[in-house]
């Protein structure tokens, strides 16, 4: 540990400003994930610490404690600058009536692979899996994902918006 700490104290300050920078530009510019960011962000008050030639254990603490301390600033930060939002707030859909859509879809692309095991004898068929997308087209046209108990509903069932969670509408059979 202590020739951990020492060599990370011995880290020249150039190397880590421009690393800083170097991360902060690449991931303004070509990543765009906000990881980069506050890695670059919080590489610049280690580079300080650095510079004021601290304890080498206080240098190598402050690497987890500012990365945890920029990771809380820059969600709190993202979060309240995030430019989307939710496409169902603002609108009251409780108690609309709709009509239910269901799709389903056969996977079967993994038959394509296993179309020649069907001549040897011990092998059988695997079964494909389907997947079943239940929406409901309110009167106006719109259409909304649904959550809760659909298993019982056919296409064209008449339902009523209960309340909305998050990007779903749970829904209840008229």
């Amino acid at each position: 540990m202590e020739i951990l700490a020492l060599n990370i104290s011995h880290i020249p300050l150039s190397w880590l400003i421009s690393i800083a920078i170097l991360l902060i530009i690449i991931d303004i510019f070509l990543v765009n994930s906000a990881i980069l960011l506050i890695i670059g962000v919080a590489l610049i008050p280690i580079s300080i610490l650095n510079f004021l030639e601290l304890n080498p254990y206080i240098q190598l603490w402050s690497y987890p404690i500012f990365l945890l301390l920029c990771s809380v600033f820059f969600t709190r930060v993202i979060a309240i600058f995030q430019l989307s939002e939710n496409p169902y707030a603002g609108t009251n859909y409780e108690g609309q009536i709709g009509r239910i859509i269901i799709s389903e879809t056969e996977h079967d692309s993994g038959q394509f692979f296993y179309k020649d095991k069907n001549l040897i004898r011990l092998e059988q068929e695997k079964n494909n899996e389907i997947s079943k997308i239940v929406k409901v087209r309110l009167k106006s046209g719109q259409v909304l994902n649904t959550t809760g108990n659909v298993k019982n509903l056919k296409n064209g069932d008449e339902v009523q918006i209960i309340k909305i969670d998050g990007n779903a509408a749970e829904i209840s059979k008229i």
